[in-house]
């Protein structure tokens, strides 16, 4: 609906962030969100990255802290 609309676009099921730091993998090496797209927002395409969680655990949170640190972004989390 909301594409069609025209308001987002470049719609990726299930991309993957890698987590490394100083060339070290961190746990696996990456983190699966499950979506990101780019969205029209304050007149500019950003870009989202949302994360759909029945159960938030403790090692999902750190997961997703160390990502966001990584990359600089923000992920939204749905449950």
């Amino acid at each position: 609906m909301l594409a069609r609309a025209g308001r987002v676009r470049d719609l990726v099921v299930h991309p993957r962030l890698p987590l490394v730091i100083n060339g070290r993998k961190i746990g696996r090496g990456w983190l699966t969100l499950d979506f990101s797209y780019q969205e029209w927002r304050d007149g500019a395409w950003r870009t989202v990255y949302e994360d759909y969680k029945e159960v938030d655990t403790r090692e999902s949170k750190l997961r997703r802290q160390i990502a966001e640190a990584i990359h600089g972004i923000t992920i939204r989390v749905k449950t």
